[in-house]
């Protein structure tokens, strides 16, 4: 009888143990992107606070800030100014992370104050930047380990088929010792670019200017092309973003007259403001949300239908701003509807798209 207890007694523990077990495991991993979460809020709010305070002191001011970056981050899609994905109409004011989790890719970020550009290291673990208040306005994070930088390091530009874009950028050496750094070309656009020289011998503290001419072919496609210039030397490299929005011939580039939209949580703050500049996303921002808070929005198109990718969530910086954009290229005109809420409130904008004129 003692040993039929004893076994029954081990098989409800193990029958126990079998059931807790997913959500233990679930209770765990719930709590480990959770720490990584708070861990990549604590690197950008540092590196912008870093900024802001640099940016106070005046042209010249330097400081060095360490954060630890965590495991399961898309350096990729990371930033330090603004998304890649951004069009040239936004500026250049936030810091980024995007993190891995089960149910996706979480977006944590901080704004700035000035201007700020530079870029992450390509790894988890602790990150030493150097941040720089430069003469020409804006506040430069770099990684500490980096052995130079390039500046700048985003083109975009509206050309016509057949014509040629000149443009140059400085390469400047943030070490103590002599580079040689390699110039390469990837993307589309890339293969349009003609450059002054392919290598370049950097001193120990100098910078150097290199110049280019961006050639679009009479046969390259209308609307958006993408590329870049890779540049590395032997411990360290940089990435120079080109957009290069074609149009053809006669001058008219076949996308919408673009718009920014502007509402916050509070509706009777709601504005909105038209730019007409060719090529630029709609540029949505808010204001006023609880911090960190997760958001849906939505945009509906004249037809009443989400558009692509729509809708999706959004999380709230540390002073309850709110950012996204979209690309209305080859949409319909029409009025659109955005759609921003959390879970007790709704705020709702439209914004016009305009035909080829």
């Amino acid at each position: 009888m003692r040993g039929q207890s004893a076994i029954e007694y081990v098989l409800i523990v193990a029958l126990a143990v079998g059931i807790l077990t997913p959500f233990i495991y679930y209770g765990y991993m719930s709590s480990q992107e959770s720490s990584r979460i708070m861990q990549a809020r604590r690197a950008v709010e540092a590196l912008a606070s870093a900024a802001d305070h640099v940016y106070a002191q005046g042209t010249g001011s330097r400081t060095l800030v360490s954060v630890y970056v965590p495991g399961g981050v898309n350096f990729t899609a990371s930033y330090i100014g603004k998304p890649s994905t951004a069009g040239p109409s936004v500026e250049s004011k936030e810091i980024g992370l995007k993190v891995s989790t089960r149910a996706g890719e979480t977006d944590v970020f901080a704004t700035t104050i000035p201007e700020v550009r530079g870029s992450w290291l390509n790894h988890s673990g602790m990150q030493v930047f150097t941040v720089y208040m430069t003469e020409d306005g804006f506040v430069l994070v770099t990684p500490y380990e980096l052995e130079f930088d390039a500046v700048p390091s985003y083109f975009s530009y509206n050309i016509k088929r057949g014509s040629v874009q000149e443009f140059n950028f400085t390469l400047v050496s943030l070490s103590d010792y002599n580079l040689n750094v390699n110039l390469s070309k990837t993307g589309t656009v890339g293969g349009w670019i003609t450059l002054s020289q392919d290598s370049v011998n950097l001193s120990a503290g100098s910078s150097v200017v290199v110049y280019g001419n961006i050639s679009i072919p009479t046969t390259a496609s209308y609307g958006l092309n993408t590329g870049k210039i890779v540049a590395e030397s032997a411990n360290s490299s940089r990435d120079i973003l080109f957009e290069i929005t074609v149009y053809s011939e006669g001058g008219v580039l076949c996308n919408s007259t673009h718009v920014i939209v502007r509402f916050y949580h509070n509706s009777s703050y709601s504005t909105q403001d038209y730019i007409f500049r060719i090529g630029s996303p709609v540029i949505i921002t808010g204001a006023g949300w609880e911090p960190y808070s997760t958001l849906t929005i939505d945009i509906k198109n004249p037809s009443n239908n989400s558009v692509t990718g729509y809708p999706k969530t959004l999380t709230a910086s540390a002073n309850g701003t709110v950012s996204d954009s979209w690309d209305p290229a080859l949409q319909p005109s029409g009025n659109y509807t955005v759609y921003l809420n959390d879970s007790s409130t709704t705020t709702t904008t439209t914004f016009e798209v305009l035909p080829c004129s």
